[in-house]
């Protein structure tokens, strides 16, 4: 059993058709291959921009908030636990992360800015889950624009600490999260990989949380 969390970006939570939500096109399709909703919950975080000014409070709020219900849901049969991840949503998983917490079988972001700042969580990530993918666009330069304030000048896209990085081509910041994008570059088996026998039925529990990005959702 895989228990699957979506992370939106900044301000996501504007958004009522958002990638994230269910209903929409992205969880219609993640139930389409088998999903199945679980029931609990929902949590958001404020998805402001303070962030990437630095202090970075928007972000560890929202982290431990996620840590904590993932602490909670432990205890309970939730099986193996894959985030999806966008913009800066990647750092709010990078704050729940970053403490006593284990046993993530993957965790996907989609163009997270890449920081100097909150480096330390990238190396969280990788540490506490078995594959990290990062997937970038040098046609999102939405992720560039989210590196401002971190005090340093980068045009890096490639996350150095993720398992894998895959570099999609021609895709916005919001293309990433569209069920085109996915359908076409096979993403969906980076969260549903083949792991039952022929014809044996496979039902697998998502979980949305709400954490709450810019105007792409």
């Amino acid at each position: 059993m895989t228990t699957l969390i979506t992370v939106a970006g900044t301000h996501g939570e504007r958004h009522e058709k958002a990638w994230f939500r269910w209903g929409s096109d992205w969880w219609n399709e993640a139930e389409r291959r088998g999903a199945k909703r679980a029931d609990v919950d929902r949590k958001r975080w404020s998805g402001k921009v303070d962030g990437i000014f630095g202090e970075n409070e928007t972000w560890r709020e929202g982290g431990l908030r996620l840590r904590d219900y993932i602490l909670a849901a432990a205890s309970s049969d939730i099986g193996e636990v894959v985030l999806v991840a966008h913009s800066h949503g990647g750092h709010v998983v990078g704050e729940a992360l970053w403490g006593p917490i284990s046993g993530f079988e993957a965790v996907i972001t989609l163009g997270t800015p890449v920081r100097k700042d909150v480096e330390h969580h990238y190396a969280g990530i990788s540490k506490r889950t078995f594959e990290w993918t990062h997937i970038y666009s040098h046609s999102d330069w939405w992720q560039l624009l989210g590196g401002i304030g971190d005090g340093h000048f980068s045009l890096r896209r490639r996350m150095k600490h993720a398992h894998r990085n895959i570099r999609a081509k021609g895709l916005g910041h919001a293309d990433l999260h569209s069920v085109k994008a996915w359908d076409e570059n096979n993403w969906w088996d980076l969260i549903f990989p083949v792991r039952v026998p022929f014809g044996a039925e496979r039902r697998i529990p998502l979980v949305n949380l709400i954490f709450g990005e810019g105007k792409d959702g």
